[in-house]
């Protein structure tokens, strides 16, 4: 029997995540069976990402470091987050592989020639992390007579394995629900902004049968996936408002995961989704605000739709009146955006001091060829930019 192997090098990526299931699921309708070791598989598929340099130069090693230990007679795929988002990439680089995209998976079709087409393989709701663990990388250089196993790349495998471990644990309770995919978002700094724009919904009665046969199964814990929660149902005359107001009349002990929820559509439809947190706050496990920025100039820089004092009054509205606030609600704030000057940052301090959260996901920019924001000036040092991370994480740690 043919086998196949996946490395997924973000498991922490739930929609990536999501894709690699389907296409294991869909190799194994197909008559392959999965294997831990890659040389020891007729197809190898490998994920991609470019969303930051440091992601890219991640996914690119390794990429080489598996080009370098299968034969060039095995079939290896890369999975890329989307078409075009990896431009910068020569085809040297990446070994003239063949590139599917996230979006696009049907595109095994053609070539792998299967019986069973990819469309008819549902879309899954449990998730296996495909990763890499510590002893089948040490055992496979050991069997292939590699003699690499320098001392930080096994810790760093060790590190990588401990974190795999814990999200296997957390996967194994979550059922997924994909709820969307594409994102209208043409924010400035995202290498999606350099794709076709593409957004599709799925039928709210679809997402209500999965979520029933969740509940069914045993489940929970749910976490709804797409590129942006918020922004469901706004190519089908729908809104999330809608969407999780029928999901909360399903009875059932149960909570919800909202990741990747734009705070535009926070704003937006604040009014219908107030009471709908208020009257379900026990359901809520939680909701995950891509905020970015306090400063409506790096906002409006960033070509993000909505003002600070809009993103406080909602935060400061929930935090006021919604039961474990602290504990369901987590923001995501962007770090050194070009042209970031110090009362812009001290706005953002402002901000995040006045959502008085102990979840406060922080990042730095990162300036990617195919954005907008990469021709923008003047960039901030990377000291400064440390520097103003390190002031976020004191305030936030505060709230802990």
């Amino acid at each position: 029997m043919n086998k196949f192997y996946i490395y997924n090098v973000f498991p922490n990526c739930p929609l990536i995540s999501m894709d690699c299931q389907r296409i294991s699921d869909y190799l194994t309708a197909n008559g392959f069976s999965f294997t831990s070791c890659f040389q020891k598989a007729d197809i190898i598929l490998i994920t991609f990402c470019s969303i930051t340099d440091a992601m890219e130069k991640k996914s690119l090693n390794e990429l080489r470091y598996h080009l370098k230990r299968v034969s060039p007679l095995k079939a290896v795929i890369m999975l890329e987050c989307a078409q075009g988002i990896n431009k910068n990439l020569t085809d040297e680089e990446s070994g003239y592989l063949p590139r599917i995209t996230t979006e696009d998976t049907s595109a095994l079709d053609e070539i792998l020639k299967p019986v069973r087409p990819f469309s008819s393989i549902p879309e899954p709701n449990k998730i296996k992390i495909f990763s890499s663990s510590l002893l089948p990388i040490a055992a496979n250089k050991i069997i292939t007579g590699i003699k690499d196993l320098s001392l930080m790349g096994m810790f760093r495998r060790f590190l990588e394995n401990k974190r795999t471990i814990k999200d296997r644990f957390l996967s194994e309770k979550v059922y997924h629900i994909r709820i969307s995919a594409g994102c209208y978002g043409k924010c400035a700094f995202c290498v999606r902004s350099a794709c076709p724009p593409f957004h599709k919904s799925r039928p709210l009665d679809e997402i209500k049968k999965e979520f029933r046969r969740g509940l069914e199964e045993g489940y929970d814990l749910f976490m709804f996936v797409a590129h942006d929660t918020g922004s469901y149902g706004i190519d089908s005359g729908l809104s999330i408002d809608n969407l999780l107001g029928e999901i909360f009349k399903i009875e059932g002990n149960y909570k919800l995961i909202l990741v990747d929820f734009g705070v535009e559509w926070l704003i937006k439809y604040f009014r219908e989704l107030k009471p709908l947190f208020l009257k379900n706050h026990e359901k809520i496990q939680r909701l995950a605000l891509a905020v970015q920025s306090g400063s409506d100039k790096v906002l409006q820089s960033m070509e993000r739709s909505y003002r600070r004092d809009e993103v406080i009054d909602c935060l400061l509205q929930l935090k006021s009146s919604l039961p474990g606030y602290k504990d369901k609600v987590s923001i995501q704030i962007m770090v050194g955006f070009p042209g970031e000057e110090n009362h812009d940052f001290e706005k953002t301090l402002d901000l995040v001091r006045k959502a008085g959260l102990p979840i406060v996901n922080i990042f730095g920019f990162s300036p990617r060829p195919q954005t907008k924001a990469y021709s923008m000036r003047p960039r901030i040092e990377k000291t400064v930019m440390r520097e103003r991370i390190n002031k976020l994480l004191e305030v936030r740690d505060s709230f802990r």
